[in-house]
């Protein structure tokens, strides 16, 4: 299920939510119409019922830094990542361990609104795994994450 399953339950609930939120935003009105009393509470439900069809968004503006599979091309030295976009189509990043910058130390990490990330590959966020037993291939491990700090005990 992973990332690509969340997203498709974002993006569902999302929509069914967009369609309810002129019904029930009708019934709120009509209520606040009769008695003023319930205009806050209107006003409120129509504030949460909004942010929560921007959820997808938040969600995509996350998971697109995580990388669904990563793959290393010994002969080219080069690495793979899959991410997936907005609407769920997979797009790929090739890059060498050169290119990998630890995000603690990116120029770009002060650029980002939410500054959430491993490391930096050219101008994109990434969120790697740091556990070197997550991946098959430990060199290829090592060498991607030569740039990058990791802490003693980071587990």
């Amino acid at each position: 299920m992973g990332v690509k399953g969340a997203k498709i339950l974002s993006l569902s609930s999302s929509v069914a939510g967009a369609v309810m939120v002129p019904v029930l935003s009708s019934y709120l009105w009509e209520a606040a119409a009769e008695k003023p009393t319930m205009m806050m509470f209107a006003i409120v439900a129509n504030t949460f019922l909004v942010l929560l069809s921007f959820t997808p968004l938040l969600l995509h503006f996350l998971a697109k830094r995580f990388p669904i599979d990563i793959f290393y091309n010994n002969d080219k030295k080069l690495y793979t990542t899959i991410h997936y976009n907005f609407l769920m189509q997979k797009q790929a990043l090739r890059f060498s361990a050169a290119d990998v910058v630890d995000a603690a130390i990116a120029p770009e990490m002060k650029k980002v609104w939410i500054p959430l990330a491993t490391a930096f590959v050219g101008k994109r966020p990434l969120l790697i795994s740091l556990d070197r037993n997550a991946y098959l291939d430990k060199l290829a491990f090592d060498d991607l994450t030569k740039n990058v700090h990791i802490p003693a005990n980071h587990d």
